[in-house]
C-alpha cells in the first residue's frame, strides 16, 4: 500500500476544497447550497489544485521543531532559504539561479497581480493563451489593463500555439507582458525548448516582458522532460519566473513562493512596487517548509510522481474503455487532467449539472478558463486511488443515464 492511498478527512479543517462546498458565499463560483455533503453520495471535490495527500514528513518535522520555540515574532528570511531554492533549480531543473534574483512572495497569483500593476501602465496590455488558468485574466482585468488573447489551436485532441497570431499580438504597441503557463494549466502541456525559444524571440523583438508561471514544473510525468525558461539565458533581460513548492509538496496554505528576476532593473522596478504595498514579507512557516522540502523532499516527490502517473493511466484507460464519448487530452505534467466532453452536445449549464448535480463530482468547469474551455472539464487526480475510482464510476453512471 502506498502512503498516498491513505484517506484523510479534510472536512472541518477550513479546507477550501472540501469545506468550501458548504460555504458558497465565500467563493464567487459557488452559489448553490448542496443538499448532501456527507455520506455515500457526498460530492467529491476535484476542482482546486491542491492534493489530498499528507505533506512530506520532513516538512512536518521541520515545522514541529520550530514550534518547540514558543515565540513567533517578526523574522528575517535566512540565506539558507535562498540557497535551497537555487540548489533545487540547479539539481532538479538543470538551470542556474542566483540568490539575489529571488524575490520572496506570499503567492504566485498575488505576484502576478503586482507584476501587472507595477510594470504596466494603465493603457497597456497582457498577452495570454486561453484556455488558461483564470487568474491570468483576473490580473489584468482587476488592475484595469487590457488583454490580448492568443488562443491555443485545438486540433485532433491536441493543443499547439498559433505563432502567427502570437507575433501579431506581441506586435501591438500596447502589448507589454506575456503571461505563460508552463507547464500549461489546464491542458497539461509541456512547451518544448523550440517553442520557448520562438516565443522568447518574439517577445524580445517586441520588448514584451515574459512572466513564466512554472509552479507545476516539478510535477512532470515520468518519461517527460521539462525545460525552464530560466535555462534560456538569452532571454534573461525581460524574464520573470514564478515558482513555489506549494503544488509540488502540497503546501499552498503556508503562503510562500518565489519570483525570480535575473534583470536587476526589472527586479528593482517589481520589488519597488511590492514594497509600496508593504507586501515583501513572507510567512515564517512557509520559509521553513520551503527549505525543508527543497533540501529533503526529493524522494517523496519521486514516489508521488509514480503514483500520479498511475492515477493518470487509470483515468485514461477507464475513459477510453468505458466512456469513449469523452476524451482525455494527453497530459505531460501537473496532476490536472483536461477532458473534452464536447461530443455530449451539452451547453455550459447542462454539462455543469451533469457532473455536479448528477455525478456528484465537482471539477473545475472548462468555461472558467475562458470561452475556449466550453465543453471541457478539469479533474484533479491528486487523491487516493479509491476516491478517484469512485469519482470515475459516478461520472460514468451520470453520462450513461443521460445518453
Amino acid at each position: 500500500m502506498s502512503q498516498f492511498d491513505t484517506i484523510y478527512n479534510r472536512e472541518y479543517t477550513d479546507s477550501a476544497k472540501w469545506d468550501g462546498r458548504k460555504q458558497g458565499e465565500n467563493f464567487i463560483r459557488w452559489q448553490r447550497t448542496y443538499p448532501s455533503l456527507h455520506g455515500d453520495d457526498a460530492i467529491i471535490p476535484m476542482w482546486v489544485a491542491d492534493m489530498d495527500f499528507a505533506a512530506p514528513q520532513v516538512v512536518i518535522d521541520a515545522l514541529k521543531e520550530r514550534l518547540e520555540h514558543p515565540i513567533f515574532g517578526y523574522t528575517m528570511t535566512p540565506d539558507s532559504y535562498f540557497e535551497a531554492i537555487c540548489d533545487w533549480m540547479q539539481e532538479r531543473q538543470g538551470w542556474h539561479c542566483e540568490q539575489e534574483w529571488i524575490c520572496p512572495h506570499a503567492g504566485i497569483v498575488p505576484a502576478l497581480f503586482f507584476a501587472v500593476a507595477g510594470l504596466l501602465a494603465a493603457d497597456e496590455k497582457v498577452v495570454i493563451q486561453p484556455p488558461v488558468y483564470y487568474p491570468f485574466m483576473y490580473g489584468p482585468q482587476r488592475n484595469e489593463r487590457g488583454i490580448l488573447r492568443n488562443t491555443l489551436i485545438y486540433k485532433d485532441g491536441a493543443y499547439s500555439i498559433d505563432f502567427e497570431d502570437f507575433e501579431a499580438k506581441c506586435a501591438d504597441p500596447k502589448a507589454k507582458m506575456f503571461i505563460l503557463s508552463h507547464p500549461h494549466n489546464p491542458i497539461g502541456r509541456l512547451w518544448s525548448e523550440a517553442e520557448l525559444v520562438r516565443m522568447g524571440e518574439i517577445c524580445a523583438k517586441h520588448d514584451v516582458i515574459i512572466f513564466s508561471d512554472e509552479i507545476h514544473s516539478d510535477l512532470i510525468m515520468p518519461g517527460e522532460d521539462f525545460v525552464s525558461f530560466g535555462a534560456l539565458t538569452q532571454f534573461h533581460d525581460n524574464l520573470i519566473i514564478a515558482n513555489a513548492p506549494s503544488k509540488t509538496f502540497n503546501l499552498a496554505g503556508l503562503k510562500c513562493s518565489s519570483v525570480i528576476i535575473p534583470n536587476a532593473t526589472l527586479r528593482d522596478q517589481y520589488q519597488g512596487y511590492v514594497m509600496q504595498h508593504a507586501a515583501e514579507r513572507v510567512n515564517l512557516f512557509g520559509v521553513i517548509s520551503t527549505e525543508a522540502a527543497y533540501r529533503h523532499g526529493g524522494p517523496w516527490l519521486d514516489e508521488l510522481l509514480v503514483y500520479l502517473k498511475d492515477n493518470l493511466t487509470l483515468t485514461e484507460t477507464f475513459i477510453r474503455d468505458r466512456l469513449p464519448m469523452i476524451k482525455v487530452i494527453p497530459c505531460q505534467a501537473t496532476y490536472l487532467v483536461w477532458i473534452d466532453c464536447s461530443a455530449l452536445g451539452l451547453d455550459r449549464e447542462a454539462l455543469d449539472h451533469l457532473f455536479i448535480e448528477e455525478a456528484r463530482v465537482y471539477p473545475d468547469e472548462g468555461h472558467i478558463f475562458g470561452d475556449e474551455g466550453d465543453g471541457f472539464m478539469r479533474l484533479n487526480l491528486a487523491c487516493p486511488r479509491s476516491i478517484l475510482e469512485e469519482a470515475l464510476v459516478r461520472i460514468e453512471k451520470a453520462i450513461v443515464s443521460n445518453a
